[in-house]
């Protein structure tokens, strides 16, 4: 399906998949598939019900969440410090912008 990660690894995109994981009420072969892979290579789904979807049908006004992210874990199967945010409605699309935060301080 993807690579297996061999170091501190941050997955995103829009899978396109359906699972009850990330707040499907239905699931999809490639849901279960991303799921067992997510699941074989210890990588934690970065997902917060309460912030709603990622994607909003304009008709129907029902959002999902086809846009996801992964990170690798560590030590005792702690994920990478991670947080998410989705943020608001941008111009004409139908996606919101997910803010990642992976916990990285660089000097400026």
């Amino acid at each position: 399906m993807l690579p297996t990660p061999q170091c501190p690894t941050v997955y995103v995109g829009d899978f396109n998949s359906h699972s009850t994981n990330w707040g499907y009420t239905t699931e999809n072969e490639d849901g279960e598939r991303l799921f067992s892979w997510a699941t074989l290579n210890r990588l934690h789904l970065l997902y917060d019900a309460k912030q709603g979807g990622t994607f909003v049908f304009g008709r129907w006004g029902i959002a999902t969440t086809p846009d996801l992210c992964f990170v690798t874990t560590y030590f005792r199967d702690q994920p990478i410090r991670t947080s998410g945010t989705i943020l608001h409605n941008f111009p004409r699309t139908q996606h919101k912008p997910v803010a990642i935060d992976i916990g990285l301080h660089l000097p400026r």
